[in-house]
């Protein structure tokens, strides 16, 4: 037990036994379960999560069809996000960032692509691969 106690200690900010801990960590997934369910339930879809889940990654309703509208839609959430950073972190950095469209011999694969730059860097962020597959 001193092992994970002292991983918890490390990693966290909970000043909580590791069993403590695991009681808490599961009762807060039972709850963000839950509330999932309702909102499955909510959008009226009455198949199994399996089913569920292959349902929004092969429905187009779940995709843009145009890079226009992708890159509108990233820029949103990411406006959204900033507006709630500050309940989160007393102390945000001060470096900005932005959405920008990907170069065409970039492709079209945006989910490997992180922004990023150097913390001295006076330019804008670019995009560059983060893995290679």
């Amino acid at each position: 037990m001193p092992f994970y106690q002292a991983m918890l200690d490390w990693n966290t900010t909970i000043d909580l036994s590791p069993n403590r801990f695991t009681s808490w960590a599961c009762a807060r997934w039972r709850a963000s379960a839950r509330r999932w369910i309702g909102l499955v339930a909510a959008a009226g879809f009455t198949g199994t999560r399996a089913e569920f889940q292959k349902s929004i990654s092969t429905d187009p309703r779940f995709f843009y069809t145009r890079p226009e509208d992708m890159l509108a839609g990233y820029r949103d959430i990411a406006k959204r996000a900033d507006a709630e950073l500050p309940k989160f972190f007393a102390v945000l950095p001060r470096q900005t960032y932005g959405i920008r469209a990907m170069r065409p011999e970039e492709g079209n694969n945006a989910e490997h692509y992180t922004l990023r730059r150097e913390p001295t860097a006076a330019v804008p962020a670019t995009s560059r691969p983060t893995s290679t597959t």
